[in-house]
């Protein structure tokens, strides 16, 4: 059984090479809230010959790091939908402007670093106005 899954990644891995890859890692980094499955693929992937693991690392990188981006900008951009009175009144989120440029960077630095779903702080810092 575990030979028929192998057989079968290795086989997408070879007819799509690296688009697949950066498509596979760019799907399940965009769904928000979804642990990083997609993982445990591209460590099988890693153990096929034809392909070369320093480029396997950058293609899902780029994925990862361009669907983290489009989460940013949309919460970002999503501020402006929020009643801006709402905002300006609430402690929450005066709070939350003050946490993120104190620390946002190290928050943001934390999640990337493990395979613990950041999504939520990165809605936050895009929410808050955090530079990108």
């Amino acid at each position: 059984m575990i030979e028929s899954i192998m057989d079968s990644i290795f086989s997408f891995a070879s007819q799509t090479g690296y688009l697949g890859i950066f498509l596979i890692s760019f799907v399940a980094s965009i769904i928000i809230f979804l642990p990083p499955i997609y993982y445990l693929l591209l460590i099988t992937v890693l153990l096929d010959k034809n392909l070369d693991p320093h480029i396997i690392a950058l293609v899902s990188t780029s994925g990862i790091v361009l669907a983290k981006l489009l989460i940013f900008r949309a919460s970002y951009l999503g501020h402006k939908f929020l009643e801006k009175d709402s905002i300006k009144k609430s402690r929450i989120m005066c709070w939350l402007q003050k946490f993120v440029a104190k620390s946002g960077w190290a928050a943001a630095f934390v999640v990337a670093a493990t395979p613990i779903p950041d999504d939520v702080v990165y809605i936050t810092l895009g929410l808050s106005k955090y530079s990108i």
